[in-house]
């Protein structure tokens, strides 16, 4: 196995276990810490937005930058983009509202909300590359989307 390859698979499992954390913590309140908790009580919509959609980006985008899936199943590839797209929309969106409220100050709302809209520009650029045929424009701007993902 190369080190890319492992690195693939290291980074792909962490962040399974971060989006399946995400969907658990959406569907079994007693899992949820107090600053969560406190997130469903007070913008229940945006927090089940924010969780949701970003632990469906962080699942499908790892596999959208394994070349094996993209070289040989050019149609799921697409598929799972525009799922990976949607929840970045939904998530990014959603980060959006709950920065505007929150409790941790202003420094951390501004870093929050720029991070929502750093995902939402690059993965927008991204689809804009894509359907420009621009390949190699659209992997780097994918890559820089999964990057800010990661970073939620």
């Amino acid at each position: 196995m190369r080190w890319s390859s492992l690195g693939w698979y290291v980074m792909t499992l962490l962040a399974l276990l971060v989006a399946g954390y995400a969907v658990a913590v959406s569907f079994v309140p007693e899992w949820r810490p107090p600053l969560v908790r406190d997130l469903f009580a007070l913008r229940p919509l945006a927090a089940w937005e924010h969780f949701l959609g970003g632990g469906t980006a962080l699942a499908t985008g790892a596999f959208q930058l394994h070349g094996g899936l993209r070289n040989r199943r050019l149609g799921l590839h697409r598929w799972i983009g525009r799922i990976y797209a949607l929840a970045v929309a939904v998530g990014g969106l959603a980060a959006l509202a709950l920065a505007a409220h929150a409790s941790t100050g202003a420094v951390a709302a501004s870093g929050f909300a720029l991070l929502g809209l750093t995902r939402l520009a690059t993965t927008a650029l991204a689809v804009r590359a894509i359907r420009q045929q621009r390949l190699a424009a659209h992997r780097d701007w994918m890559v820089r989307s999964y990057a800010l993902t990661l970073a939620r």
